[in-house]
């Protein structure tokens, strides 16, 4: 005496098609008398629902399968999904700890303009690029490369924003530490002559804008030959790398200091009259001359 709904499998025309059929009592006079039934075919419906989950499953296949940091963000720039090694990237425990936030403010505050104006040109439709640091959630530092796509709809208007962000830490400490490689000596560990003339360059700017003085010296250890040649060039090195030890600390820490070659240094000094950077020159001549250099298996010079 109750009605329901069921799906059954009917033959029509030689091809079997599913119907949601809904059959409720048919009464006389109080009694049951059969039943009536309203079918509706329900076989495309049913195959879209099926293409749907398919599709959904590969898209979650592909997220997940991803190693890049994958989101994807509503147009009020709030964080709706996160894949899972996204979350292991960012050291996310539960990512509803994160759903509905705003996504920039999950970055540093110093990068929260970049943030910003990249979502927005991806929410106009464009398709942008930015590099920005922001730490795990457990504080280790990370350096990412975040491309912002937007996804649209079948009439072509923006509904979301795709955001993938690759890890680029190791990256940019490879090229960081190769340019600094670049820039220094591999000895005395101060900056070599490339570096200088770069320095130099913006010092003689600097003074021609602002008046302000710059001075430069010149130094070259005298008979280093000799060192090298009676006790080796290994204690050539140790007598070098002491010497420059001695002219960083006879300096200021805004003074640039540099190997240019064998021997020689050059030492560029800020902000000093004539008079002082003498007073500099003589300093450090007469620290050498007092120093007594430590030398492998030789005594002091």
């Amino acid at each position: 005496g109750r009605s329901c709904v069921v799906e059954e499998t009917i033959p029509i025309l030689g091809q079997m098609r599913q119907f949601q059929t809904v059959k409720v009592p048919w009464v006389l006079d109080g009694q049951t008398a059969g039943v009536i039934g309203v079918s509706r075919d329900v076989t495309e419906r049913l195959a879209a629902d099926c293409a749907l989950r398919e599709s959904e499953l590969l898209y979650r296949s592909v997220l997940e399968a991803s190693a890049d940091s994958i989101k994807v963000i509503d147009l009020d720039g709030r964080l709706q999904l996160m894949n899972s090694p996204g979350q292991r990237a960012i050291e996310l425990q539960d990512f509803e700890l994160l759903r509905g936030s705003d996504w920039s403010e999950t970055w540093p505050e110093e990068y929260r303009r970049i943030v910003k104006t990249a979502f927005m040109r991806a929410r106009s439709g464009k398709v942008t690029r930015f590099t920005a640091y922001r730490p795990t959630n457990e504080g280790n530092p990370k350096w990412w490369d975040v491309l912002l796509s937007p996804i649209l709809s079948d009439a072509d208007r923006v509904t979301s924003v795709l955001a993938i962000a690759r890890d680029i830490t190791e990256q940019r400490e490879t090229a960081q530490q190769l340019q600094w490689t670049s820039e220094h000596d591999s000895l005395t560990l101060l900056p070599n002559r490339r570096a200088f003339q770069v320095h130099l360059q913006g010092a003689i700017i600097r003074a021609m804008e602002s008046g302000c003085n710059v001075g430069l010296l010149l130094i070259d250890l005298d008979h280093f030959k000799h060192v090298n040649d009676t006790y080796g060039h290994g204690n050539g090195d140790l007598v070098l790398q002491q010497f420059a030890n001695i002219l960083m600390e006879e300096t200021r820490p805004h003074d640039i200091t540099a190997r240019i070659g064998g021997e020689e240094f050059m030492i560029l000094v800020y902000d000093l009259t004539p008079s002082k950077v003498i007073k500099v020159a003589n300093r450090i001549r007469e620290r050498i001359a007092n120093e007594r250099f430590q030398l492998d298996g030789f005594p002091a010079i």
